[in-house]
């Protein structure tokens, strides 16, 4: 009435509810056997029918194929109504077999294209698998480099081929940290450190830590190589010297000088052994000189 505004009634009939009677597969795909299929639908026998648990089923069974390089298999709810129930069918069609033809990488500005494919499951060539596409653009991420990673799949290129797109948005990877405070023990405390997780683009890290107090000097230098060698194996050194003036407690001067060698290797997936060897070195002046050897 005041020719402004309107008022929109949608009319909807839910229509009867049905319950499944029966559910069965039909699939022309050899390798993914009927009983891995039945255990990836969400839907059974005296459930009632619902959309989303189809869809659902449809996902898992399209991602279950993928495993065994079928990108875009089809899968298709036939359905036939009774009084009051319904049979269920998943039809599973054969698409073709893809293989991957080329993987690009965008985005990265700093890091060298190594450092992004060696975290990848799948090379040029390989069968398509969407498991290992998910663990590939999982594993991009953990590497800490990059704010947000997404990786695509090209469908159109020709044949049985495809192209797979890895897109990263780098993030700053360089720390700077300053700090004070005062100790009871060491007096006046101050330190500063630096930091940079991806030096020459190449995902190795570098850090110098200095501290500073009334009775204690320290200083620390780090470097790890992720990849050493090109190999799964991060390698590192830690140079350290630490000076501290007990004169007025204990009357004497302590002076640390060392270094830590570490390594690591991945034995199987998320479980890594990590190994270090320690050396150092203790001076007091006039008193006593000792040298030390640990490995861990």
């Amino acid at each position: 009435d005041n020719r402004k505004d309107f008022v929109i009634n949608f009319s909807l009939y839910e229509g009867n509810r049905y319950k499944v009677s029966n559910v069965s597969v039909r699939s022309n795909i050899k390798n993914l056997q009927k009983l891995d299929v039945s255990n990836l639908i969400e839907i059974s026998q005296g459930d009632w029918y619902s959309s989303k648990d189809i869809d659902n089923s449809i996902k898992n069974i399209t991602e279950k194929a993928s495993q065994y390089g079928y990108a875009f298999v089809e899968v298709y709810p036939v359905i036939k109504k009774r009084t009051g129930f319904l049979d269920l069918t998943f039809e599973i069609e054969e698409g073709k077999k893809i293989f991957i033809d080329r993987i690009d990488i965008v985005g990265n500005l700093k890091t060298v294209d190594k450092v992004i494919r060696r975290e990848l499951e799948l090379v040029d060539g390989d069968p398509f698998n969407s498991v290992k596409l998910r663990q590939s653009e999982r594993n991009v991420n953990n590497t800490a480099l990059f704010e947000g990673v997404e990786i695509k799949l090209d469908e159109s290129s020709d044949a049985n081929k495809a192209n797979v797109e890895v897109e990263v948005k780098e993030k700053a990877t360089g720390q700077f940290s300053v700090g004070g405070g005062f100790s009871s023990l060491d007096g006046a405390i101050g330190n500063v450190s630096i930091k940079e997780s991806n030096l020459f683009g190449e995902a190795k890290e570098l850090s110098l830590a200095l501290g500073i107090s009334t009775r204690r000097q320290e200083i620390d230098l780090s470097y790890t190589n992720p990849y050493f060698l090109d190999k799964d194996i991060a390698a590192g050194i830690d140079v350290f010297n630490v000076r501290r003036n007990n004169k007025r407690y204990s009357g004497y001067k302590h002076n640390i000088l060392g270094f830590r060698l570490r390594s690591g290797y991945e034995i199987v997936d998320d479980l890594r052994h990590f190994s270090s060897y320690l050396l150092l070195g203790n001076r007091i002046p006039n008193r006593i000189h000792a040298v030390r050897f640990k490995t861990f």
